[in-house]
């Protein structure tokens, strides 16, 4: 499992996913290197609540992906995030 920040312009997205639907995600937002796309909706198989949530992801969007193996990384990117959120 990894965990997906999705950095729009209003907020950061972040999701709990397994490998099948981090691999869905990345060619989603990979789209969104193309001129002719506006944004995408990513819609992950697997999220922390299995709601099957989708999310419009504009243009622009900025993907960071954690292994949640690498407890030490995603510790000190959620502790990033907060300190984002905080200013």
């Amino acid at each position: 499992m990894a965990t997906v920040f999705i950095h729009t312009p209003r907020a950061v997205l972040e999701l709990t996913v397994t490998g099948r639907a981090l691999g869905k995600i990345m060619n989603q937002v990979s789209l969104l290197q193309r001129p002719d796309f506006r944004g995408v909706w990513v819609t992950p198989e697997i999220t922390e609540l299995d709601d099957r949530t989708s999310y419009w992801v504009p243009a622009g969007t900025v993907l960071e992906v954690i292994d949640d193996t690498d407890e030490q990384a995603a510790a000190e990117l959620r502790a990033e995030q907060e300190e984002i959120f905080k200013s």
